[in-house]
């Protein structure tokens, strides 16, 4: 999932915007030079690429995702998951372990993908 640089682009001028405005009504007056409108932009463009990185890197993968109920191997890291098994052995021998290991992680028939799929329920 990349991120939604122009979504955040247009959330930002939106913000700079509403301050602008606001700024234009207020009798008393809110600064409205180029460096605090500029300001405004970077901090809201921020603020929203935070939020973004944190329902990415941890809100969906542990709460909200229909694929956190499923197995899978022991020994994850909280982050990197799998990747330092992965990268340390050669190709394909962390995967073909996991399958020794719990077999029925992975179907292997035509069978097992129609119980993994649900379409037992179909027919």
């Amino acid at each position: 999932m990349s991120a939604p640089f122009r979504t955040f682009t247009l959330g930002a001028s939106g913000a700079t915007a509403y301050v602008a405005i606001s700024a234009a009504r207020e009798p008393r007056g809110l600064p409205t030079s180029y460096s605090y409108l500029a300001a405004v932009f970077v901090g809201a463009w921020t603020i929203q690429l935070l939020a973004w990185g944190v329902y990415t890197v941890f809100l969906y993968p542990l709460l909200l995702s229909p694929l956190r109920g499923l197995p899978e191997p022991e020994g994850n890291h909280w982050l990197l998951g799998q990747w330092k098994v992965i990268n340390k052995e050669p190709t394909g021998i962390p995967m073909k372990n996991w399958y020794v290991e719990r077999p029925y992680t992975l179907p292997s028939s035509f069978e097992g993908l129609a119980v993994v799929w649900g379409a037992e329920n179909l027919a």
